[in-house]
């Protein structure tokens, strides 16, 4: 019975992201900051670049993140996402929160309370979607990366990356809206927050269709978020 305790200690760390729960990131933490199956993984099988790919959608102020199968035919059965900062290769904080996750995933304790987002069962997937919320202060360049387990534990991919994106943090005073700038060449997306007493050269509206122009991007007409000084 002692040697079976000590085996089941020793294997556990190998494929805690393939496990059909998701990543344990209660009773190894280290995971968090690793996003690997294992520091001593018995060997990777995958080969060649990573059959998928994360997607992310802007629509309305919100963000929307897709783990996808980039080919006809492959699925996926464990993945393991967070948001990093890309302006400091040192910071490995997972950014932002996740929200709105289907039955099939679920939430994870990485910096906070929903700072990174796994399946939670092993069933086949070819895609699945969350919501994501930027952190509130100005973190530069954001990427979204992911281990990705094809199944079984043996065959995934680690540091599968999004584009890079940027956000600003809000002013601290006066009235303020919020909205989404998306670059002319769709390179540059960025939430953008301004206050409402900016020059109408830098913001100015289009027509009546919701559209505002910004440093040369596009910006849906903005929502006010809050409100402060008169």
């Amino acid at each position: 019975m002692a040697i079976r305790t000590v085996f089941l200690a020793v294997l556990l760390p190998y494929c805690i992201i393939a496990l059909p729960t998701g990543p344990p990131v209660g009773h190894h933490p280290e995971v968090c900051t690793s996003m690997s199956p294992g520091d001593h993984h018995p060997g990777n099988t995958a080969t060649g670049p990573a059959p998928y790919t994360i997607v992310v959608t802007f629509l309305r102020f919100v963000t929307t993140v897709t783990v996808r199968a980039a080919n006809q035919g492959v699925t996926f059965a464990g993945f393991f996402v967070q948001a990093r900062s890309q302006s400091d290769s040192a910071k490995t904080d997972a950014l932002g929160t996740f929200s709105s996750v289907p039955q099939r995933s679920q939430v994870l304790a990485c910096t906070s309370a929903a700072g990174a987002w796994s399946h939670n069962n092993k069933n086949a997937k070819r895609e699945i979607t969350a919501t994501w919320m930027p952190p509130s202060d100005d973190q530069g360049s954001v990427a979204f990366q992911a281990t990705i387990v094809r199944g079984p534990a043996s065959v995934y991919w680690k540091g599968v990356k999004s584009q890079s994106l940027s956000y600003s943090a809000a002013p601290s005073l006066g009235m303020y809206t919020a909205g989404l700038c998306l670059g002319v060449w769709g390179i540059s997306q960025k939430e953008v927050r301004f206050k409402q007493q900016l020059p109408l050269d830098f913001c100015r509206v289009l027509g009546d269709d919701g559209v505002t122009v910004i440093n040369g991007g596009r910006l849906y007409r903005p929502l006010v978020i809050s409100s402060g000084q008169k």
